[in-house]
């Protein structure tokens, strides 16, 4: 139909990381690793992507932090929007000596994350794999709106479960604008 929709990406894998958020988000803390489910602060993490799905929507300046050297699966599906200015931030925070990425394992799932009807999201330091179609799934269903502000840094993206392997990518947008999909180089 006459629908348009467009997604702005900037992609900057080696690009220095970004300031976190502004002074007024709200912070966040997730380790999977964690048996009981905590209130989502550093002291008490919300230890499932479950939690970080349910909350309500997250805000200009927000940050959700991932716990480095975890592995949490299913499809994380965080819902908001920052503002230019605001961005809302994913990223990784240390618990240990371990010091690599999180892992977003989307397993067989539509994808390892999604971000749909929304803009300005920082996604940085961390691992996503698995998701059938695609690892990182931009997108939006309203008509004539342009979705913008997306920054990717340092993320070790990797193994989508390419079926049909003619859809596969590691980040696809509305418009199904494809990034193929290959593997970028495992942490250092």
């Amino acid at each position: 139909g006459g629908q348009r929709r467009a997604v702005s990406l900037v992609l900057a894998a080696l690009a220095s990381p970004a300031t976190a958020a502004a002074a007024t988000g709200s912070t966040y803390y997730v380790d999977c690793s964690q048996t009981a489910d905590g209130s989502g602060t550093q002291a008490s993490p919300w230890n499932s992507l479950a939690d970080v799905n349910g909350h309500a929507a997250f805000q200009p300046g927000d940050v959700i932090y991932f716990a480095q050297g975890t592995n949490c699966s299913g499809t994380l599906e965080p819902l908001g929007s920052g503002t230019s200015a605001s961005p809302i931030t994913l990223d990784s925070y240390a618990t240990t000596a371990n010091h690599d990425r999180p892992v977003i394992n989307g397993g067989s799932g539509i994808a390892a994350l999604v971000l749909s009807n929304q803009q300005y999201w920082t996604v940085q330091n961390l691992e996503f794999t698995g998701g059938a179609y695609r690892n990182i799934w931009v997108t939006g269903n309203t008509a004539n709106t342009t979705y913008s502000g997306f920054t990717f840094n340092n993320l070790y993206v990797h193994d989508t479960q390419d079926f049909p392997a003619s859809n596969s990518a590691w980040l696809t947008d509305a418009g199904g604008q494809k990034c193929p999909n290959r593997e970028t180089p495992p942490p250092a």
